[in-house]
């Protein structure tokens, strides 16, 4: 079949596919209620099965306030409350309890299931009115979308497929193909002569001998010595050892410097007439050093060696 027919083909069947879209979306009823004034009894109309998805728009339009109401017909129920009031468990939009009461009411209502729906137009009866329902012209318009799911449903199947086709077909839908499939049946192109490629013979190769082990040189000879020269030797100077590091010290005890500072000969000062608060001992000569104060940290300088620490 030509490339041209099948796209034409492909064309049709997208027609049909947005026909179906169409039909399905313009589905609709509509129903209209009115009453005169001078007219008395309560206003009450019903549809027709309504499918799953619908929407219901109830416009109502009266002289004075009416109380408007919605219901949906399915398993009905409905409880008295006295005073001439009730009350529909399955009141789907309106009533008081859905604010329809007015001279002017829009309401709207949906289900996900086939149902019927109930209109109902009376005086309201939980307020105190001047007036009855024959003194009252009223005028309710109901306007319910009914979409087809079937033939949207259809519509998309048929767009879809044939796009998907045309894409795998490589047949240009609304334009020229990306590419053109060749037929089993049709005639392979004709495949140009390759000149045969001349081959150079390889190179031949070069052999070479291997590369000599690098010798090392031999070591240096020192020049004799002359018979006649002195000789001279030298020793290494002796070093002397580094002082072994301090001891830790303990709680309680003054860290003693590494060198103690050089201090003049004095005669020894004259003992104090108070008892000292601490004795500790200089680790260098063993000297006992009196301590007076509880200031912390405190210098401490030992009187017989001269070796200075820090009390904390």
């Amino acid at each position: 079949m030509k490339t041209g027919t099948v796209r034409f083909l492909h064309h049709v069947v997208i027609f049909f596919g947005i026909l179906f879209l169409l039909w399905g979306l313009l589905q609709w009823q509509t129903y209209t209620l009115s009453k005169d004034a001078g007219v008395d009894g309560t206003g009450v109309l019903t549809t027709e099965e309504v499918p799953p998805g619908a929407i219901m728009t109830v416009k109502t339009t009266a002289s004075q306030r009416m109380d408007t109401r919605v219901v949906r017909m399915d398993s009905r129920e409905v409880v008295y409350a006295g005073n001439g009031t009730y009350y529909d468990r399955h009141l789907t939009a309106g009533g008081p309890p859905g604010n329809g009461v007015g001279k002017e009411v829009s309401l709207m209502a949906s289900s996900l299931t086939p149902t019927r729906y109930m209109i109902l137009v009376s005086v309201p009866k939980e307020t105190p009115i001047e007036y009855t329902e024959a003194d009252v012209s009223y005028k309710v318009d109901i306007f319910i979308w009914t979409p087809n799911y079937v033939l949207l449903i259809s519509g998309f199947v048929l767009i879809f497929s044939t796009m998907t086709l045309g894409t795998v077909l490589g047949i240009g839908i609304f334009g020229p193909g990306v590419y053109k499939p060749r037929g089993a049946g049709a005639p392979a192109a004709e495949q140009r002569p390759v000149p045969p490629v001349e081959r150079s013979p390889p190179p031949t190769p070069i052999i070479t001998a291997p590369p000599l082990a690098r010798r090392a040189p031999p070591p240096a000879v020192p020049p004799p010595e002359t018979a006649f020269e002195p000789r001279y030797e030298v020793q290494a100077e002796e070093v002397a050892a580094p002082p072994p590091p301090p001891a830790p010290a303990r709680r309680g005890e003054p860290l003693w410097d590494v060198a103690p500072a050089p201090v003049q000969r004095q005669a020894p000062p004259a003992p104090e007439s108070r008892a000292p608060l601490k004795k500790i001992k200089c680790s260098a000569c063993g000297n006992v050093i009196p301590i007076y104060t509880n200031e912390r940290p405190l210098r401490v300088t030992c009187s017989l060696c001269g070796r200075q620490g820090t009390l904390r």
